[in-house]
């Protein structure tokens, strides 16, 4: 695919760096699972043509001469391509569809988190409150004792 002098150039730059080397093997290992993935196989019938042909070359034997053959590819192969990229944007409008559920979410928790700081406050101050009306009814408490108290009485 490179240019000899470009080939060279990333031969030297992976033998030096090996993370150039491990991105360069991680990229082939991708190509080639995409290969095998959407590989099409040829049509059974057209397997003794091919190894024929590929006989006839090998030995160097030109004396067939005939007009080379051109086959279209099915109906059925192009629907697989055509199918893929179906599904490719089932899953597009699928991620749409997550991304604007989750930002709804997201906006709800954000909504929820203040709604339950304000509440922690409210608690807080309530709870402050609860402290001064308990010291207040202690003290009115103490001073109904004082006043119903017979030998406090000096009248």
């Amino acid at each position: 695919m490179l240019v000899d002098a470009d080939a060279r150039e990333v031969e030297q730059m992976a033998e030096k760096h090996p993370e150039v080397r491990d991105a360069i093997l991680e990229a082939q290992s991708t190509l080639n699972a995409l290969s095998r993935a959407y590989a099409v196989q040829p049509n059974p019938e057209w397997k003794d043509d091919i190894l024929s042909a590929a006989f006839a070359a090998r030995e160097g034997s030109s004396s067939r001469q005939e007009e080379p053959v051109v086959r279209t590819i099915g109906h059925t192969q192009t629907a697989k391509s055509g199918g893929s990229s179906r599904w490719a944007i089932a899953a597009s409008i699928a991620l749409l569809i997550s991304l604007g559920i989750n930002a709804v979410q997201y906006s709800n928790f954000n909504d929820l988190r203040s709604e339950l700081r304000a509440t922690n406050l409210r608690i807080a101050e309530l709870e402050q409150n609860h402290q001064v009306m308990v010291a207040s009814y202690k003290e009115a408490n103490q001073q109904l004792a004082v006043l119903t108290d017979p030998t406090t009485a000096s009248f």
